[in-house]
């Protein structure tokens, strides 16, 4: 289903200002170092021709397929609403199962509940490190995926300290993350931050960033 959805049809449906959103394949925002370009030709190909054959080919047979999404965090629940509409215009029977974000937590990362669920909607914040990605994708910490071969990526970056030879081993993490889909990547989208002019050294990076701030008047 990855090559079927419309990747900047999600993006706007949710965030709804074109200046607010970038469709990148990178784990890493451009602003960063980390950012490179590994499996972007896995990335916003919405063909759905292809999709539909895809699925057809796998012998789908119109099985319940359930997308579990929540209203406490509101572009979670507008991208699924939306993503639910792509799948369901490939010919996927998908239910949207709408929780509390507790309850949604819950079932992504309790074995005893994964049977009730296929898809989740989800953000990550940035990393500034390429290692904060163990959290993700080791072999079940989190969600229902193992891979030997993201696992050693991600030793690689835990243990080497060179740079360059750690950017290396991130990229083979973002390439199995777009081979496996581990997740269907989106985009990724931003907010306005607003200061008075007297406000001077003010820099934003995920989240507020107050130190060496000072006022001038």
């Amino acid at each position: 289903i990855q090559i079927g959805i419309d990747q900047a049809l999600v993006m706007l449906g949710t965030i709804g200002d074109p200046d607010l959103i970038r469709l990148s394949p990178g784990l890493a925002f451009e602003e960063q170092v980390w950012f490179n370009r590994a499996g972007e030709q896995y990335y916003n190909k919405n063909n759905k021709d292809e999709a539909r054959k895809l699925i057809s080919d796998a012998g789908y047979a119109n099985q319940e397929i359930v997308l579990m999404t929540t209203r406490t965090i509101s572009n979670l629940y507008k991208s699924a609403v939306i993503i639910q509409q792509e799948l369901q215009g490939l010919g996927l029977n998908v239910r949207l199962e709408v929780l509390d974000w507790g309850a949604l937590l819950a079932h992504v990362t309790k074995d005893k509940l994964r049977p009730k669920w296929h898809l989740s909607s989800m953000e990550h914040s940035i990393r500034h490190d390429p290692y904060g990605w163990d959290l993700n994708f080791r072999t079940d910490k989190w969600t229902p995926y193992a891979n030997p071969a993201m696992d050693a990526a991600l030793d690689k970056i835990a243990r080497l300290r060179d740079f360059e030879q750690r950017k290396e081993a991130f990229k083979m993490v973002q390439t199995i993350f777009h081979e496996d889909v581990v997740n269907i990547k989106c985009g990724d989208y931003f907010a306005w931050h607003a200061h008075r002019s007297h406000v001077k050294g003010y820099k934003n990076f995920n989240g507020y960033v107050f130190w060496d701030v000072w006022l001038y008047v």
